[in-house]
Parts: structure tokens; C-alpha cells; sequence
């Protein structure tokens, strides 16, 4: 299939139209499952298990970090990974407090409302629920 002639820059990766390129995550050879934190380079962040990407106003991408238990975002300008939800620890300590001190279980596929600003809704499948934050 050809998508059409040029290419997509996307948070400082470059792709030709009808390719696969990698914007988040250690690429192979030494594609180590883990966290090795933020602020770096999203091509050098250790994801396990991510199980949803979305693009966001602005141009930067959100993506689930099932695993990790973690929202984290790609800066469109910087390319740099950061932690926007989830503290890297399975479970549940409450709601109505910061994104970043949630501790999530198994987070997985997520959605922004039309609201102004948006909401993000993901699941958080170990805790069984749906929560909602605004990135």
C-alpha cells in the first residue's frame, strides 16, 4: 500500500510514508523490558508492555505504560519521556490526588474527551476502573 510520497516527523522522528519507525522505547537488539526513568530521551526509555499511544494537542504523544503502571508523555518539541500519571507502583491509594502519586494497576487503553480542556478516561484493569485526569 502506498500512503503517498514524503515523510511524518512526529516528536523529532522522522518516517518515509508507508514505513515503521520507533518513537518510544530502547529498539532491538536490546529491547530490556523495565523503567529506567524520565527525562531523556524517549528512544532510550525502557517501556514493558505499552498498550496504547495517542496523539494529543500540540503534537506530543501520550502512551500507557501497562507494566510500569504508568501514563507517560512524548514532548512534540524535545522528544523527552516524562511520567504524567502513576507512580510506578501496583495498586490503589485513592482518588483526588496528584496524577503522578496514583499508584495505577494495569493500565490499558485510553480516550480524550471533547472537553476544554480534555480529559483523559484510561482504564485501570487491576483496580477495575475507569478513571479520568486532565494531562
Amino acid at each position: 500500500m502506498n500512503l503517498g510520497a514524503g515523510s511524518t516527523t512526529v516528536c523529532g522522528i522522522s518516517v518515509a510514508s508507508g514505513s515503521v519507525g520507533t518513537l518510544a522505547g530502547i529498539p532491538p537488539p536490546t529491547p530490556t523490558p523495565g523503567f529506567n526513568g524520565d527525562n531523556q530521551a524517549a528512544t532510550s526509555a525502557r517501556l514493558d508492555t505499552p498498550t496504547a499511544a495517542l496523539r494529543i494537542a500540540g503534537g506530543h504523544v501520550l502512551l500507557v505504560d501497562s507494566v510500569n503502571q504508568r501514563i507517560r508523555r512524548v514532548d512534540q518539541a524535545t522528544a523527552i519521556v516524562t511520567t504524567i500519571c502513576g507512580t510506578g507502583l501496583a495498586g490503589y491509594n485513592g482518588d483526588g490526588i496528584p496524577p503522578v502519586n496514583a499508584n495505577l494497576n494495569a493500565p490499558s487503553h485510553f480516550f480524550l474527551d471533547s472537553a476544554s480542556p480534555p480529559n483523559l478516561f484510561f482504564a485501570d484493569s487491576g483496580n477495575r476502573r475507569v478513571r479520568r485526569f486532565t494531562p
